[in-house]
């Protein structure tokens, strides 16, 4: 044997196992991804959409009235004779006798006179032409314009072989407003007027029998 006795190769010193007491260490987690979503439109309606379009056919589907449009005389025009003025003028000169006489009123007496010449004045002018428009909202006179609402009711008046329309105002002391019209409108025309105001029956006062005697 050598005397050198050999030495032995040193071993790599290979790393410690580790433990199976010590925690393993943790995955780290996803960070979350932040996604812009986009908002979504609300496609429910509020009641108060749903009921203007539910509204909104109801109303197209009512019936839109058609105007009707007429000329008419304002009233019904007699032919008077000579003698229907000279039964003027008698009348006038008793009324005023009496008022100066008995009475013993001058200004009764004038105011007498000066009705007497109105009269003969309004008896000698024709009647006017007058043009009627009629439609859902009211009537037009000449192009004035009556709402429904000024009249509470009306009625159909038989004068001879003609007709008209008495429609009375609201108003207590408005004087009632008399419309003529040919025979070929009147259903229409009650049609509308039916929809809108009250029809009643009217009778003549005692205003419209005197100027009917009197041929007025």
């Amino acid at each position: 044997m050598d005397p050198q006795q050999q030495q032995p190769e040193p071993t790599p010193q290979q790393p410690p196992a580790p433990s199976p007491l010590a925690p393993t260490p943790a995955p780290q987690d996803a960070q979350p991804t932040t996604e812009q979503t986009e908002p979504q439109q609300n496609d429910q309606q509020t009641p108060s959409q749903q009921g203007a379009e539910q509204q909104q056919p109801a109303q197209e589907q009512q019936p839109q009235m058609e105007a009707i449009s007429w000329e008419a005389s304002e009233s019904v025009h007699h032919e008077k004779d000579a003698l229907w003025f000279v039964g003027v003028l008698v009348v006038t000169a008793v009324f005023a006798i009496i008022s100066i006489f008995l009475i013993k009123s001058w200004s009764f007496s004038i105011l007498i006179i000066v009705m007497a010449i109105a009269v003969l004045v309004f008896a000698k002018r024709p009647p006017r032409i007058m043009q009627y428009v009629l439609t859902g909202n009211g009537i037009d006179v000449n192009g004035h314009h009556h709402s429904f609402t000024e009249f509470r009711a009306f009625g159909v008046v038989q004068d001879g072989p003609f007709h008209y329309i008495t429609l009375l105002p609201t108003k207590r002391f408005m004087p009632a407003m008399d419309v003529y019209f040919p025979d070929e409108n009147a259903e229409g025309i009650v049609d509308i007027l039916g929809s809108k105001i009250p029809m009643q029956t009217i009778k003549p006062d005692l205003l419209d029998v005197f100027t009917k005697t009197l041929r007025f």
